[in-house]
């Protein structure tokens, strides 16, 4: 945290990030242990984005908390994501042992099926625009409510009602015509 602060310029500004990295660093944390299901790479990734978000403070200053909450979900999941994509071009595999290698009780085949499954769904995903994924992601992996998704994107909690039913509904079609 220290070396961090030293990137920041103004003792008011180093104020504001150190409430601002109390504040959301465990959010970001569960964010990317959600997505790399490593908790030493999560911890590298949300490092990662604090020091990007120290190295260019003056950029944020006046943002509100959640404001910054959201930006961090965004580059959270983008940077695990990336990294995710490199290790995959270099056939790299992360250190942690999975559950599935050790053998389960569960039929391998069903273990292999819901793989492809969630893959195929991450890609139906990947072909949303960003506002409706972050909807997506506050929605079902942060299990916030309508109302406070509301409140995190400035929006009306209708709109995010409706903007969820019609993503499940691009979801839907995506996975049944292909």
């Amino acid at each position: 945290m220290i070396e961090l602060l030293l990137l920041i310029e103004t003792t008011e500004d180093k104020i504001t990030f150190e409430k601002l990295y109390k504040n959301i660093y465990r959010k970001l944390l569960f964010t990317a242990q959600k997505i790399l299901h490593s908790q030493q790479d999560a911890e590298d990734i949300v490092h990662d984005v604090f020091a990007r978000i120290a190295k260019d403070y003056h950029k944020y200053r006046g943002k509100s908390q959640n404001e910054m909450l959201s930006l961090g979900f965004v580059m959270v999941r983008n940077a695990s994501i990336n990294l995710i994509h490199a290790r995959e071009r270099h056939n790299e595999t992360p250190i942690e042992i999975k559950d599935e290698l050790l053998g389960t009780e569960a039929d391998p085949l069903e273990d292999v099926l819901k793989q492809e499954d969630m893959e195929f769904l991450n890609q139906a995903i990947g072909r949303l625009d960003e506002e409706d994924k972050n909807i997506l992601i506050l929605r079902y992996y942060h299990s916030m409510s309508y109302k406070e998704i509301g409140r995190l994107l400035g929006i009306k909690i209708k709109t995010v009602d409706v903007r969820l039913y019609r993503i499940k509904k691009r979801l839907r079609e995506v996975i049944k015509y292909e």
